[in-house]
């Protein structure tokens, strides 16, 4: 069961610290206390023990060796845009805001800033409080700029809802970045106004807002500042892969099969913590397989993830955590419907939090005030 907890931790979480301790508070557990613990444990080892033995059946049926060895073949290894320090980045393993060949200004930032005036700090980093519609026109104004944004393919420019992601996670925006045409690779920094969280729990959020109480939507806002990783997109065919019965799954099956990789129909998404070109920080095989939409092409992606427990090795053939990234904010800065109104209706009166910056800080990773153009 425990190699399993971290693999289907989104059907139902692991048990919670207090189910496996004798006391809380220094005092012992009630009859009818016990008894319902007792309960809760059964009902999610059960859930554990379905999911485990539906993946283990799977794998061990007579495919399972086609399924494993093409999710090792779909898999990058190592990481997939150390190839470009050399010859692009002039041997420099570190990717950050800073590196970018046009940086926004800090006036830009500043400006932003103040149309958040209410503030909440967390963990040393700030968040502006704003709402779900604010906060879309904003995650875009703040993060355009002249002569770089032109630059970035059409398909990853505007802002994009997190739509389905089980923890607060709600918009990300990948404009502000640096498209390399020859490699058909792109790279881009994590920075302040780019990231945003929900402020509460969204009727309709995934797994009954499980991963949306006050603790997890902090450790969420806070997890990705903290790490400051930079994020590669390496753009490839459509590997066209089969759909296979859940819970197995396969990178590519979701994208147009037989596009090429100069279409920008599929890409593997890779994480890199503090900006490290040369390390991956990720486990899991992530991707970007673009969907049939009716706004516009690139409107709507299967944000694949892919995993696997330990003993299975290479073999990331189970889908875990996926979601879709829908466009709601266009790559002119324009409300792209119907997504851009389905977003603000779930988000109903819960605020977004804007990552701001690490607060008082005049540490340049950071990007707070005028240390924002690195």
């Amino acid at each position: 069961l425990k190699s399993f907890e971290s693999l289907w931790r989104p059907l139902g979480g692991a048990p919670d610290r207090a189910m496996s301790q004798p006391t809380v508070g220094g005092s012992a557990y009630t009859s009818l206390e016990a008894g319902a613990l007792r309960k809760a444990r059964r009902l999610r080892a059960a859930k554990w023990c379905g999911a485990s033995s539906a993946a283990l059946a799977a794998v061990l049926s007579p495919g399972s060796w086609y399924v494993c060895s093409r999710a090792a073949a779909l898999a990058p290894a190592g990481s997939q845009v150390e190839g470009i320090i050399d010859s692009h980045l002039h041997g420099s393993r570190y990717y950050l805001e800073r590196n970018l060949p046009i940086q926004r200004s800090g006036e830009l930032v500043e400006e932003c800033r103040r149309k958040m005036p209410n503030t909440t700090v967390m963990h040393g980093q700030e968040y502006g409080i704003v709402s779900a519609a604010e906060g879309a026109i904003l995650a875009f104004n703040c993060t355009f700029v002249p002569g770089l944004t032109e630059r970035v393919p059409d398909v990853l420019r505007g802002v994009f809802w997190m739509k389905g992601n089980a923890i607060s996670e709600e918009l990300a925006v990948l404009q502000y970045g640096q498209w390399f045409e020859d490699e058909l690779t792109y790279i881009a920094p994590f920075v302040p106004l780019m990231w945003a969280w929900a402020g509460g729990r969204p009727r309709g959020a995934p797994f009954m807002g499980h991963y949306y109480s006050e603790e997890r939507r902090q450790q969420a806002a806070f997890g990705m500042p903290s790490v400051m990783p930079s994020y590669s997109l390496k753009f490839r065919s459509c590997p066209g892969a089969t759909a296979l019965p859940p819970p197995l799954s396969l990178p590519g099956h979701r994208c147009p099969a037989g596009s090429n990789a100069s279409e920008l129909r599929y890409a593997t998404l890779q994480s890199h913590t503090l900006g490290d070109l040369t390390q991956v920080s990720q486990k899991d095989t992530y991707s970007l397989e673009s969907m049939s939409s009716e706004a516009s092409p690139g409107a709507k992606w299967h944000r694949g993830i892919y995993g696997a427990p330990p003993w299975m090795g290479s073999c990331k053939c189970i889908s875990v955590g996926s979601y879709e990234l829908t466009k709601i904010i266009d790559g002119d800065g324009a409300p792209l419907e119907p997504y851009y109104s389905e977003f603000v209706s779930y988000m109903g009166d819960v605020p977004l939090q804007l990552w701001l910056g690490r607060a008082a800080s005049d540490d340049p990773w950071w990007g707070h005030g005028d240390t924002a153009t690195g």
